[in-house]
């Protein structure tokens, strides 16, 4: 899927190391790297400039000066890290995560149209021995969320009087299974992996953070909230893989969570309730994206899909 955009946070505007670039390169030298930034994005999305030498980051970034003192002044302005000998936009992963994801999601979308119309997967193969290769991170999150295992509904329910954010949330529906109390949610980790695919290692490490956390000091209810039980809850009834990444990144930003005041589940859902949607709407978009590159193979296992289901 083609990249259409990339972010630039608005501390950029008054940043020191913008003021500094142009100190070092001259005015308009926000226009250089705001092109490197641009061409990396469509050409090395993951912000690794492999086999890229001075002379080729000057031509990515418009620049028409000595290239060396380009890519000095980047470096010394720490727009540029070297990593293991490796040149890498700093922090490109932190700042452009949708960009970062591009690849993945693209994959995603091609998969998601090939299965919607009955063409043959030939990833299947890939994706299972991925799927075995990460046994072990699955059992480590069985382990992990096997003790202190609260009923969401109990909590659920203890919320209802309890001062919430503005407009209150509302629970998501009730799970299809309910799991044990003292027990691993249903389905263990295996579940998990299933159902929120390649968001799965960054829900695993907000889960663990919030579980490393006390209950918030100023939450309404006292109930104990099982982070990893909130997560079986949310692929029951349906939410977006990426939605409850977010909303359990959400949740592990420690300033946030000191600050809840009413049950964190409930809080979750609020979040949930305000991100969902627009993950829905990025994977109908991403998958017209990638047909809009469909080679006339492809079109014709489309068609032969639609066909099939006819």
């Amino acid at each position: 899927m083609p990249i259409t955009d990339i972010r630039i946070n608005v501390s950029f505007n008054g940043h020191r190391k913008r003021k500094k670039l142009i100190k070092v390169l001259g005015p308009g030298a926000t226009d250089y790297i705001l092109d490197l930034w641009i061409s990396t994005a469509q050409n090395h999305p993951n912000g690794k400039l492999t086999g890229m030498d001075a002379l080729d980051i000057a031509l990515e970034a418009n620049w028409d000066g000595d290239a060396m003192e380009f890519l000095h002044a980047l470096k010394e302005c720490k727009f540029i890290d070297t990593v293991n000998g490796e040149m890498e936009l700093h922090d490109w992963d932190e700042h452009q995560p949708w960009v970062v994801g591009a690849p993945a999601r693209s994959a995603k979308a091609r998969k998601a149209a090939l299965v919607r119309y009955g063409m043959p997967d030939e990833s299947s193969e890939d994706a299972t021995s991925m799927q075995q290769a990460s046994g072990e991170d699955a059992t480590s999150m069985q382990q992990a969320s096997g003790e202190d295992a609260t009923s969401v509904q109990q909590a659920d329910s203890e919320d209802t009087t309890s001062t919430a954010p503005s407009p209150k949330p509302s629970p998501s529906p009730s799970p299809k299974e309910t799991p044990p109390a003292g027990g691993p949610p249903i389905g263990g980790s295996n579940h998990f992996k299933e159902r929120v695919g390649s968001h799965f290692e960054s829900i695993l490490e907000s889960c663990n953070l919030i579980k490393s956390y006390p209950h918030p000091p100023k939450a309404a209810q006292k109930k104990p909230y099982n982070p990893f039980e909130h997560v079986q809850h949310c692929c029951n009834a349906g939410k977006h893989p990426g939605a409850i990444q977010e909303m359990m990144a959400g949740l592990s930003k420690r300033h946030i969570w000191d600050g809840i005041d009413t049950h964190p589940y409930a809080y979750g859902n609020y979040i949930m309730k305000t991100v969902n949607g627009n993950w829905n709407e990025k994977d109908a978009v991403a998958i017209h994206e990638e047909m809009k590159s469909w080679d006339a193979v492809d079109v014709s296992k489309l068609t032969f899909g639609i066909l099939k289901q006819i």
